[in-house]
């Protein structure tokens, strides 16, 4: 096994939320126990400045400026820094970052589309001039974040590797916040079906990672570029339209999980799910009648979709990890997991291998080997071949994972060490070793 980055693990070849769907076993109580997080934030960012007009020209330009650290804290850092502190105080630590960022980023925003006057700000003077750039920004960060796996950023350590990808989206959101923003949008409409409710289904399935994303990138652009055309031509409102449908697979594929198509028709019932909230979720806001007069409906739509609903659902689900709804519990270890544990202190790589489904994943600080061979080889040389011991001092249930905690020893790494592990039927699907 390999020594931690300093202060942080490595991160995964790709974000979490790329990898297959794992099985979910206690939705749909835990998506609408999360509603009771998810309705405040959507009430507070909604209507807390001073009514639903003057949240949107206030509260809009901070909260969208907040998104990409919000996906940088949840996609690349993975809730550091809040992860050195218990649940609950971890996600309000890290909330307290994405405020702080909004405050910081909006006025840099506000100098590159307009004049910098911090007041202004907070007189909702910033909205809507601000907004575009805003926008690019998040698009952009999200293109690079899932739909190029981040690629090659996420060879460095996690903090540095998220700091990067947020310059690079700034740059790339200043290189194209002039585009019709409608068409962004759109695009990122693709961006979270593909990446998020289909786990980056069908381009998972091509092996290799350069001919990926590109085929990644194009397909997402392209379909955003003709959903745009047709809605356009249809003369539907594309960015309220665009905005309730990533708000719509935030809800579905985030806070429920793609519930209960994760046991029927996995990918087309989840899509047709998602953009039907979405069509539910648009006639909603657009009936009720929030007293606007200096802005259009439509626009309130949008912004409230965007900012006050998808923003509780990450908030709730990848920053806050489902706290308090979901926290950790003691448990007896699944025969399945004993039995590799068992395997690894007799020092018996055939008993080991047989323990992982064929498919089988191992991920040592971020380094994947898929398959019998290349877990074989991976274990001869830092694992097994070390003669590895581990004693176990606690299995806990997070989620629908099991987190082991140990003691390694051997002629390799020793130390403590926690193996996350994912259970398929009879065998182990998954092994996570981190610190």
């Amino acid at each position: 096994m390999t020594v931690a980055y300093r202060g942080t693990s490595p991160l995964p070849a790709s974000p979490p939320l790329t990898e297959p769907a794992k099985h979910k076993a206690a939705q749909p109580v835990r998506g609408v126990a999360g509603l009771l997080f998810v309705v405040p934030v959507f009430l507070l960012l909604t209507f807390s400045a001073g009514g639903a007009e003057n949240s949107v020209r206030v509260l809009g330009p901070l909260c969208t400026y907040a998104l990409p650290v919000i996906g940088m804290i949840a996609f690349w850092w993975e809730d550091w820094p809040g992860t050195a502190l218990r649940a609950g105080w971890s996600g309000l630590t890290d909330t307290l970052l994405i405020v702080a960022s909004g405050v910081v980023l909006t006025p840099i925003g506000q100098a590159v589309t307009g004049e910098l006057d911090l007041a202004a700000i907070f007189r909702g003077e910033a909205y809507p001039h601000s907004m575009p750039l805003a926008g690019a920004v998040f698009v952009a960060f999200l293109q690079l974040t899932l739909v190029t796996e981040g690629w090659p950023l996420r060879r460095l350590p996690r903090v540095p590797a998220g700091l990067a990808a947020l310059v690079v989206g700034w740059a790339l959101g200043l290189a194209i916040y002039r585009i019709d923003g409608a068409l962004l949008i759109t695009m990122g409409v693709f961006q979270v079906l593909f990446f998020v409710t289909l786990r980056g289904w069908p381009f998972s399935k091509i092996a290799n990672r350069a001919v990926r994303l590109i085929v990644g990138n194009l397909m997402v652009i392209v379909s955003g570029w003709l959903a745009f055309l047709i809605m356009d031509a249809l003369r539907w409102p594309v960015f309220a339209v665009s905005a309730c449908t990533i708000a719509a697979v935030l809800i579905s594929s985030m806070l429920f999980e793609s519930w209960p198509w994760t046991k029927l028709s996995p990918r087309l019932g989840a899509v047709l799910a998602a953009l039907a909230l979405g069509g539910l979720l648009y006639w909603a806001l657009s009936s009720v009648d929030p007293g606007l007069s200096g802005i259009h409906q439509d626009e309130w739509v949008a912004i409230t979709a965007l900012n006050a609903i998808g923003t509780g659902v990450i908030l709730h689900v990848a920053v806050w990890r489902r706290w308090p709804v979901v926290q950790g519990g003691e448990v007896t270890i699944p025969a399945p997991i004993q039995a590799l544990l068992d395997a690894a202190n007799a020092n018996d790589i055939d008993a080991f291998l047989g323990g992982f489904t064929p498919d089988g994943v191992v991920d040592d600080w971020g380094r994947e080997f898929r398959g019998a061979q290349k877990i074989r080889h991976w274990s001869d040389n830092e694992f097994i071949g070390k003669q590895v011991s581990l004693q176990v001092e606690k299995a806990e249930q997070v989620e629908d994972e099991i987190v082991v905690t140990a003691q390694v020893g051997g002629n390799g790494f020793n130390g403590p060490s926690h193996f996350s592990f994912r259970v398929e039927g009879n065998l182990v699907s998954r092994m996570t070793i981190r610190a």
